[in-house]
């Protein structure tokens, strides 16, 4: 079978390698779909040596070990990348999506740019009735959706979110759904395309922040501030975000920082003051994948709008990747089909 590989500066291989095999516990999933995360332009843009990509991933099971009974052959299927080790002091108080030990190697066999995956069948989730293409968004919905609850948007507030990726944007319309009344989406030049979707998706108003003055326009509207400010773009972001929340509000931090900017200032007296909370949300291991399902299939979050693009094949894998990297043909969410 192929799988793709990458390193540093966008360097690809497609490599033959023999399917894997499976244990008594795993089932052997052909993957349909794979999408391009933040993540994976990460790792294919700075990591020295070749890794593997993909963990956004739906497919259907081919093959299954003698003791596996929640799945059979042929059912279509989308596939937790990331476990809890059950062992730790939070999986063992009833908590495991605050897993201590996951960030240790707890991920499933979860090479999604290759034409199959062998992986414990405790970890797929069968998708009817939503399409194997609609599954492709469950993991990055997923995120969404845990830093949208870890915010507690509730009736009433007014929320602003920084960065209109793919996950930005379905956070517009979980906000929404959630109760906030009215939601501000920022981006930047060579954002036109994600912003005006998001336009679409519900968000009321829209700030060029590169153009804009961010807080002149927070506070033109909303004088007191925002309830509440979800970073997907940057971790650099926080201080603004300090400035535009109001007293009391809640920041919630999604994005990571590039490799070696992992550390940014931040104003902690202004937090300090302002009795603001800065909460991180980082969603390993997944926990909401049957929920998401749900929101796909009634078209709370509509797939159309936000998968823009589908590329064909191992050999397109590259190709889908520098496209998303650049921003190029006003993408905003590329998936694979293997």
């Amino acid at each position: 079978m192929k799988i793709v590989r990458a390193k540093k500066f966008f360097n690809f291989i497609i490599e033959d390698i023999e399917v894997p095999p499976i244990s008594k516990d795993e089932a052997l999933v052909k993957v349909n779909y794979c999408g391009v995360c933040g993540s994976d332009i990460h790792y294919a843009s700075s990591y020295e040596e070749y890794v593997n990509l993909g963990h956004e991933v739906s497919g259907t099971v081919e093959k299954i070990g003698e003791d596996v009974s929640n799945v059979l052959p042929g059912d279509r299927v989308v596939i937790h990348s990331t476990i809890w080790c059950g062992k730790c002091e939070n999986c063992g108080d009833g908590f495991p999506l605050l897993c201590a030990n996951w960030g240790g190697g707890l991920t499933t066999a979860c090479h999604g740019f290759s034409e199959y995956v062998s992986v414990q069948s405790r970890y797929l989730l069968k998708i009817d009735p939503i399409s194997l293409l609609q599954a492709s968004l469950i993991e990055p919905l997923d995120v969404a959706l845990e830093t949208v609850l870890t915010t507690d948007i509730s009736f009433g507030q007014k929320v602003a979110i920084l960065g209109p990726g793919p996950i930005g944007l379905m956070m517009i319309a979980l906000c929404k759904r959630r109760g906030a009344t009215e939601v501000i989406l920022t981006g930047i030049e060579g954002d036109e395309r994600r912003l005006q979707r998001g336009s679409e998706l519900g968000a009321d108003h829209i700030v060029f922040s590169d153009k804009q003055n961010l807080l002149e326009s927070i506070k033109s509207m909303y004088p007191k501030g925002v309830d509440a400010t979800i970073i997907t773009a940057s971790p650099r972001l926080i201080d603004q975000a300090i400035q535009i929340t109001k007293y009391g509000g809640i920041i919630t931090l999604l994005a990571l920082g590039k490799r070696g900017e992992e550390s940014v200032s931040v104003n902690v007296h202004e937090l300090h003051v302002k009795k603001q909370q800065l909460r991180g949300s980082f969603p390993n291991p997944n926990g909401y994948f049957s929920v998401c399902k749900d929101l796909l299939r009634q078209g709370i979050v509509d797939e159309k709008k936000i998968i823009t693009h589908i590329f064909n094949g191992a050999e397109e894998v590259e190709k889908a990747f520098r496209l998303v990297h650049e921003k190029g043909d006003g993408v905003i969410k590329a998936v694979v089909k293997m």
